[in-house]
C-alpha cells in the first residue's frame, strides 16, 4: 500500500466517523427539540394548576394565597430552567406575562428556587411531582 492509498483510506474512515458523529448530533437535536416550547409552557401551566387545584385562567389573579403563590413560583422556576443548546428558551418578560406579574418577580423566584428546594418540603414535593408529570407527558402518551 502506498502512502497516498493509506492517506485516502484514513480520510475515508475519518469521514465515516465524522458522519456518525453528525448523525448522532442530529438525533440528539431532534430529541431535544421535537416539542415546541409553546407546548412545553402550556403543559407546565396546566400540570401546575392541576396540582394545586386552581383554574389556569386564575393564575394571573392578584390573590396572594399560598396555592397561587406557589404555583406561580413553580411555573417561573420550571420555565426559567428550560434550556436548549445552553440558552434559556423563555425570557423573564414572557414568564412574567404568563403568570401576571412583573419581570422582577420572575427573577426573584428564580433566585429563591434553590433555597425553596432545599428548605421547603412542600415546595420540593410539588416541584418534583410537577417535573415528573411533565417528563411523563412528553415521554408517554401526551395526556394530562
Amino acid at each position: 500500500m502506498t502512502k497516498k492509498e493509506l492517506l485516502q483510506e484514513i480520510s475515508e474512515e475519518l469521514d465515516k466517523g465524522a458522519s456518525r458523529i453528525i448523525i448522532n448530533n442530529l438525533i440528539e437535536v431532534y430529541r431535544l427539540c421535537r416539542y415546541a416550547p409553546s407546548d412545553y409552557y402550556n403543559v407546565v401551566l396546566r400540570l401546575t394548576c392541576n396540582y394545586y387545584a386552581i383554574d389556569p385562567k386564575d393564575i394571573k389573579s392578584k390573590t396572594r394565597e399560598r396555592s397561587y403563590a406557589y404555583s406561580r413560583r413553580i411555573i417561573s422556576h420550571v420555565l426559567s430552567d428550560y434550556i436548549v443548546f445552553g440558552e434559556r428558551v423563555y425570557s423573564d418578560d414572557f414568564i412574567a406575562s404568563l403568570i401576571g406579574r412583573d419581570r422582577t418577580t420572575v427573577v426573584h423566584n428564580r433566585k429563591k428556587a434553590p433555597d425553596e428546594l432545599k428548605f421547603n418540603f412542600l415546595y420540593k414535593k410539588a416541584y418534583d411531582t410537577i417535573i415528573d408529570n411533565v417528563n411523563k407527558y412528553f415521554k408517554n402518551d401526551n395526556t394530562i
